[in-house]
């Protein structure tokens, strides 16, 4: 009697084990490993987006550029009508020769009385007078050579070129229209010095800059990159880090927002294994019948995840995400 109660509680025991164990599904990590991809937010953006403005007061002339037009360095944009900037030319010119003559004949007169102070023929007072006359000449005649300079700035401002090469992309103002002093005409963006802003996590900067394929992917097209310098600053709410990469070959218009995509060197497994137990992401392993969680410190939720195991590790692959550390398993076959 006692040995068939005793029988009989060893199989209600071994029942109530089978009840506890999780149903689960698991494979060999080797035969999960597949190539990972990294993707990261992108922009495309230009070193240089630059509103035209005036620089002195006059009405617009003419605008011979539209919205869409390429420019060159140094092409005429805007013409001012400088037609009070020019008057103002002449008249520096002519006080200009006014002070160059008067400078030239103070310098005779002050030879003149040099010559009648060797021989006792002026008095001293009057040879200094001479002199200050000269002295006073050479300034008026640097001060109308700078109005000159000045007049002569005005007007070459009259006429506004491109400051580098690019196209326009605002037009805003119209010929007829007065021109102040930083009145914005026209919006040039630079195309020569464009590249791609990227957002990128630190743990995945190694795997980036050790990619053999960087490429931006922008309305199902992809633009080959290379990595051209990134900042040393990690920005406080995305906790990421800013890359800079220039177009190794064709690129994609200025502003366009795509998504930065490079390969890591070594395979990893699939987001879909992830699960998250106490704020930490991680697989688990089945190890002995049991559920072991093993944390991936460098793992991101929705991405594919390095593994540092051995390649005939189980993994769990199906029924994971119910499991907790610890859980007996009852493994398929």
């Amino acid at each position: 009697m006692m040995k068939l109660f005793l029988v009989i509680w060893l199989l209600g025991v071994g029942v109530a084990a089978a009840q506890d164990a999780v149903p689960v599904q698991v494979r060999e990590l080797s035969a999960l490993l597949s190539p990972v991809v990294f993707t990261a937010p992108a922009e495309v953006v230009t070193a240089n987006r630059s509103r035209i403005s005036a620089r002195v007061e006059a009405r617009i002339d003419t605008l011979p550029v539209n919205v869409g037009d390429p420019v060159e360095a140094g092409q005429v944009i805007v013409e001012l009508d400088c037609i009070d900037n020019e008057l103002s030319l002449e008249r520096a010119e002519a006080e200009l020769q006014s002070a160059q003559a008067q400078l030239k004949r103070a310098t005779r007169q002050l030879a003149r009385s040099e010559t009648l102070a060797r021989d006792t023929l002026l008095s001293k007072d009057l040879l200094e007078e001479r002199q200050t006359g000269k002295e006073a000449a050479e300034a008026r005649e640097r001060q109308a050579r700078a109005m000159l300079k000045q007049a002569e700035l005005s007007v070459s401002r009259c006429r506004i070129a491109s400051p580098f090469e690019g196209v326009v992309t605002g037009r805003l103002a119209a010929k007829g229209e007065l021109a102040r002093p930083g009145t914005p005409l026209l919006e040039i963006v630079d195309l020569q010095s464009i590249e791609v802003a990227a957002q990128v996590f630190p743990s995945e900067l190694k795997e980036l800059e050790s990619s053999p394929r960087v490429f931006l992917s922008f309305l199902d097209e992809e633009y080959p990159l290379r990595i051209d310098r990134r900042t040393p600053v990690i920005d406080p709410v995305t906790r990421t880090q800013e890359v800079r990469l220039g177009f190794s070959g064709r690129s994609a218009p200025v502003g366009a927002s795509g998504r930065l995509v490079w390969h890591g060197k070594d395979p990893g497994i699939p987001a879909s294994l992830l699960v998250q137990r106490d704020d930490r992401l991680g697989i688990f392993v089945a190890r002995d019948g049991t559920a072991v969680f093993h944390v991936l410190p460098h793992a991101r939720e929705g991405r594919p995840a390095m593994v540092d195991l051995p390649p005939d590790t189980s993994i769990v692959t199906e029924g994971h995400q119910a499991l907790r550390d610890g859980d007996s398993l009852d493994i398929a076959n």
